[in-house]
C-alpha cells in the first residue's frame, strides 16, 4: 500500500519537476546573454548604486523560497541515515515509510524550488542595469548558484524516486546482493547531493549579503 502511494506520487510530480527544469534552462540562457552584454564592460564603475525595483522584488521572493528550502533540507542527512539503518537491519516496511516521509517533504521542497527558479529567472532579466558593476557580478554569481541549487534538488528528487523503487524490489525479492549494492549507491548519492544542496544554500545567502553591502 505504501509503495502504491509512493509510485502515484512520483508519477504525479515528475512532470512538475520537468517543467521546473525548463525554467532553469531559460534562466541559463539569460545568464549567458548577460555575460556577453557589451554595455557591461563599458560601464563606469561608480560609487552610486542602482538596483531596479523588479530585481529587488524578485530577490525578496527568491530569498523567502531559499529560506524555506534550507529549513526543509537541513534534515536530509539525518533522514538518509535512518533509511540506511532500516535497510541494513532488513526493516523494509520502516524503510519504505521513511522514504514516504522523504518524498512528502520533497513535495514541499519542489514547491519552494519552483518559486526559486521563477524568481531567479526574473532576477536574471535585470542584471544588466545594476550598478555598481561589482554588485551586478555578485548578483550574477548568486543567480548562477541558485540555478545550480535547484538542479541538485531535482537530482535529489530523482534519486529518492529511484531508491523507493529499489527498496520495493528488495522488499519483494528478499536480500539480493546486487540490489543491496544499488541501494547503498543510491543512499551515498543522496548523501552527496544533500551536502551539495546545503553548501549551495549557504553560498547563495552569503552572496546576497555581499550584494547588500555593495548596494546598501
Amino acid at each position: 500500500m505504501q509503495y502504491v502511494r509512493l509510485k502515484e506520487f512520483a508519477i504525479q510530480h515528475k512532470k512538475e519537476w520537468t517543467l521546473m527544469a525548463i525554467t532553469l534552462i531559460s534562466t541559463a540562457f539569460l545568464i549567458v546573454g548577460f555575460h556577453f552584454l557589451p554595455s557591461l564592460t563599458s560601464k563606469i564603475n561608480s560609487a552610486n548604486s542602482s538596483v531596479p525595483e523588479e530585481f529587488l522584488s524578485a530577490r525578496s521572493r527568491a530569498s523567502d523560497a531559499a529560506n524555506r528550502i534550507t529549513g526543509l533540507t537541513d534534515t536530509y542527512v539525518g533522514s538518509i541515515e535512518k533509511i540506511r539503518e532500516a535497510e541494513k537491519n532488513g526493516k523494509f516496511s520502516l524503510g519504505l515509510s521513511l522514504i514516504l516521509d522523504e518524498v512528502n517533504k520533497n513535495e514541499e521542497v519542489r514547491k519552494a524550488a519552483e518559486d526559486l527558479s521563477v524568481e531567479l529567472s526574473n532576477m536574471a532579466q535585470h542584471l544588466g542595469v545594476i550598478q555598481p558593476v561589482k554588485a551586478a557580478e555578485v548578483a550574477l554569481n548568486a543567480v548562477t548558484t541558485g540555478v545550480e541549487l535547484v538542479q541538485h534538488l531535482i537530482s535529489y528528487n530523482n534519486t529518492t524516486r529511484d531508491l523507493l523503487n529499489t527498496l520495493q524490489l528488495r522488499f519483494s525479492t528478499g536480500d539480493d546482493e546486487a540490489t543491496r549494492a544499488k541501494i547503498e549507491k543510491l543512499i551515498s548519492d543522496m548523501n552527496r547531493e544533500a551536502d551539495v544542496i546545503n553548501n549551495l544554500g549557504s553560498e547563495y545567502r552569503g552572496l546576497m549579503l555581499q550584494f547588500d553591502a555593495l548596494t546598501g
